[in-house]
C-alpha cells in the first residue's frame, strides 16, 4: 500500500497547489483585492521591521500565576498563548494553550502548578525589533509557532513585545503601501523631466492651510502629485478623500516652479 499512498499524496499536493495557490497570509490579501506575484510577498516584507508591527501592550503573565487562573485567562481571552514575564520585564518563558492541555493529560494533580511549571522555558524562539518581518515569519514557519516574543538585541532576557500572525498581516499592508509609493516614484521619474521636477517630504504643521482639508481641495493639484501621507508609522496611499492632519508627513512630486508654494500649504500660516 505504500506506493499507492505516496502517489495519492503527490497528486493531492499538486492539485492543492494548483487550486489553492495562496498561503494563509496571501489568501486574506487576495480577498481584499491585493494580488502578489510569486516571491513578491517576501520582497514586500523586506523593508518592514518587527518593531513596526509588534504588539507592545499584549497581556503578559507572572511566573507564579496558578493553574486555575491560567484556565480562566485562556477561556475569557480566547488567546492561544502568553509571554511569562517577571516584575523586571525579563522574559522567562511562553505558555500556550497546548502546554495547559498537555499538563492536564500528563499530571495527576496540576492544580498546584504555576505558569512557570507548565510553560516553555528552554530554547525559546524569539525575534529582535530590528529584524525584517520575513525573517521572523520564517522562524515561525520553521518552528511551527504562532507567536514570537520580541527581546532586546543587547539583552535577550529583556521583553519588549509580542509578534503574532495578525501582526504579519499588518506588515503586509505596510509593505504593500511602501511598494506602491516606490513604484509611483519610478513611474513618474520615467514620465517627467527629472531636471524640472523633484520629490519632497513635508511635515504638516499645526496651523497649515491644508489642516482639516482633503486632497481634493489641494490648490496645487494641477502641477503637483501628492503620492503618500505618512501617519503614526503607517503609509497611506494618497487619494482625493485623504484628510490632512497635523503631524503628517506628505510625500509629493512637484515642479521646481511651484515647490515653495506647495510647501507653504503644509506649513504654519504667517500672521502679520
Amino acid at each position: 500500500l505504500i506506493l499507492p499512498l505516496l502517489m495519492a499524496v503527490i497528486i493531492t499536493t499538486i492539485l492543492t497547489d494548483i487550486l489553492y495557490p495562496d498561503t494563509i497570509y496571501t489568501r486574506k490579501l487576495r480577498l481584499r483585492g491585493i494580488h502578489l506575484k510569486p516571491e513578491q510577498d517576501i520582497d514586500v516584507l523586506q523593508d518592514v521591521t518587527v518593531s513596526e508591527v509588534m504588539d507592545t501592550n499584549y497581556r503578559t503573565i507572572l511566573p507564579v500565576m496558578p493553574f486555575g487562573d491560567l484556565m480562566s485567562l485562556f477561556t475569557l481571552s480566547h488567546h492561544h498563548g502568553f509571554p511569562i514575564v517577571d516584575d523586571d520585564n525579563n522574559l522567562l518563558g511562553i505558555i500556550s494553550l497546548s502546554d495547559v492541555e498537555r499538563a492536564q493529560r500528563e499530571q495527576d494533580d496540576c492544580a498546584q502548578s504555576t505558569a512557570l511549571d507548565i510553560g516553555t522555558t528552554d530554547r525559546l524562539i524569539f525575534a529582535y525589533p530590528d529584524d525584517p518581518i520575513h525573517i521572523a515569519l520564517r522562524r515561525m514557519n520553521i518552528h511551527q509557532v504562532g507567536r514570537l516574543p520580541v527581546v532586546s538585541r543587547d539583552d535577550n532576557n529583556k521583553y519588549l513585545g509580542l509578534l503574532r500572525r495578525a501582526d504579519i498581516l499588518r506588515a503586509y499592508d505596510i509593505g504593500i503601501a511602501r511598494k506602491a509609493v516606490s513604484q509611483q516614484r519610478d513611474k513618474f521619474f520615467k514620465l517627467r523631466d527629472i531636471d524640472q521636477h523633484a520629490f519632497i517630504d513635508v511635515f504638516v504643521e499645526d496651523t497649515a492651510p491644508m489642516i482639516g482639508k482633503t486632497l481634493s481641495e489641494f490648490p496645487c493639484s494641477d502641477d503637483c502629485l501628492v503620492i503618500a501621507v505618512h501617519r503614526n508609522g503607517e503609509t497611506l496611499i494618497a487619494h482625493g478623500r485623504t484628510e490632512i492632519l497635523s503631524g503628517d508627513r506628505v510625500t509629493a512630486y512637484v515642479s521646481e516652479e511651484i515647490k515653495q508654494e506647495v510647501i507653504a500649504q503644509f506649513k504654519n500660516k504667517v500672521t502679520e
